[in-house]
């Protein structure tokens, strides 16, 4: 079955228009109590809005435009609480007042009620599957998903498979399997269950791309060297989940290194029981010519498929040490569109702390030949204490390159795949030329920066 590519830019732009960098002004009032910032600054009834600041975690009430107290308020820590937004938050932008036993302040920025609402279509007459549509409108920053067509033929499209996604324009690629006809309805499901209808659309069947099966690398495991010993070593943090899109035909390698003494064994155990997935996986013999090519693998057959997707994995082996372990699978590729994965940034790992770590190292001259619709990919992991954020800056001064992407809210989905990432654009192309980028943001750490071009 031909597998797509969905451009993942979601993660990165789901805050277009809504999020704020991080300021180092701050209201503040004689008790130490004190607003940084929030973000996102348009809500919907239940959207949580993160403030952070000092002195939270004794507040007593958020209050929103129009005089509307929080439905709920979590407390992350002193410097970081959760208010969930009432239901009638006034449309006219205003301040938002946090409130203790002691006192209260206002923020600085303004939040209001979003409204969102439709403009057009592009193309407006004739839609095609495997072509883009453009979904012109205002306050689409909390929209989950666009759903199309009625019933069981209906497709949805989540947030993450966007090609774009701001506050005003949603870029998506309508799939093969969209329901063509005339007048067929579109609407939005939005983060706290609401929904909107945009209207109606003309589709036909389009022409599905031509290209090929590129073969693409996904990481299971990149945390660090692990010395196998005498079967005393292994890797048992590679969870069901991994694998909840993988297919028969794919493959699981673990890249090696360093035969030690004795008899060199591999072994792709059973994420629960720790037997063998079958008998020859359990015990694998490791040459010298595994170890020149730098791997061993297996491939997903029909037996170990659904116990992978159900129990994951554990690599453990004897004498020899794992240096990562990923999944190999094919996605398609477009003709002309082979993508290429260029290192930005590959040093020692950087702890970004509390907005204290950064990677300023990566210089305009690495963008020479960058183009528009190019991605810009950081790989995370550990996720630490209260949110997590990421960035990126201008090379020069620091600032987002754009507001949005100042600050990135992190989610879980986000560390489950690994990254997040940007899609360079006609705006932030000519900055990144000229100054280069700093990756920065907090409460997590990066492994690596790439530039993923398509062309």
């Amino acid at each position: 079955m031909n597998r797509k590519i969905y451009a993942v830019w979601a993660i990165v732009l789901t805050m277009a228009a809504g999020l704020t960098s991080c300021s180092d002004e701050e209201s503040e009032n004689a008790t130490g109590l004190s607003v940084a910032a929030f973000y996102p600054t348009i809500v919907m009834d239940g959207t949580e809005v993160e403030i952070t600041g000092s002195g939270l975690s004794a507040a007593t009430d958020v209050v929103f435009p129009g005089g509307q107290s929080a439905k709920a308020i979590r407390v992350a820590g002193d410097d970081r609480i959760v208010a969930t937004a009432p239901a009638n938050v006034a449309d006219l932008a205003d301040v938002l007042t946090v409130i203790t036993a002691d006192g209260e302040v206002q923020s600085r920025q303004t939040i209001r009620k979003a409204k969102p609402a439709m403009r057009y279509f592009n193309p407006s007459d004739q839609a095609k599957t495997y072509e883009d549509l453009q979904i012109e409108g205002n306050d689409f920053l909390l929209v989950k998903s666009v759903e199309i067509g009625e019933g069981a033929d209906a497709v949805k499209i989540d947030a993450l498979d966007f090609k774009r996604k701001s506050n005003t324009n949603i870029t998506l690629t309508l799939p093969g399997e969209t329901p063509v006809g005339s007048s067929i309805p579109v609407k939005t499901h939005f983060q706290n269950g609401e929904l909107l209808a945009l209207g109606k659309l003309d589709i036909e069947k389009g022409v599905q791309p031509g290209g090929k099966w590129v073969e693409q690398e996904i990481d299971l495991y990149n945390g660090g060297d692990v010395e196998m010993g005498g079967w005393s070593g292994y890797i048992n943090t590679i969870y069901a989940d991994a694998f909840a899109n993988a297919q028969i035909g794919d493959r699981i390698r673990v890249y090696i290194k360093d035969q030690t003494e004795g008899w060199q064994q591999g072994s792709f155990k059973h994420g629960s029981t720790w037997a063998g997935l079958t008998d020859e996986l359990g015990v694998i013999g490791l040459s010298d010519d595994d170890f020149a090519k730098g791997y061993y693998e297996m491939t997903i057959d029909e037996v170990t498929l659904p116990l992978l997707q159900e129990f994951g994995l554990i690599v453990s082996g004897c004498n020899y040490t794992a240096i990562k372990v990923v999944l190999i699978t094919n996605v398609w590729v477009s003709n002309g569109q082979e993508t290429h994965e260029i290192e930005l940034y590959s040093g020692d790992e950087v702890v970004m702390g509390g907005w204290s770590g950064y990677i300023n190292t990566i210089y305009a001259d690495a963008f020479a030949d960058a183009q528009i619709g190019d991605i810009i990919r950081v790989y995370i992991k550990d996720q630490t204490e209260g949110w997590q954020q990421g960035s990126f800056k201008h090379g020069s001064t620091w600032a987002g390159l754009t507001d949005e992407l100042g600050v990135i809210g992190l989610s879980n989905e986000d560390f489950e795949r690994g990254y997040y990432e940007m899609t360079i654009d006609e705006v932030t192309l000519p900055l990144l030329q000229e100054a280069g980028l700093i990756v920065s943001g907090c409460n997590y750490t990066a492994t690596k920066v790439v530039l993923i071009m398509n062309h």
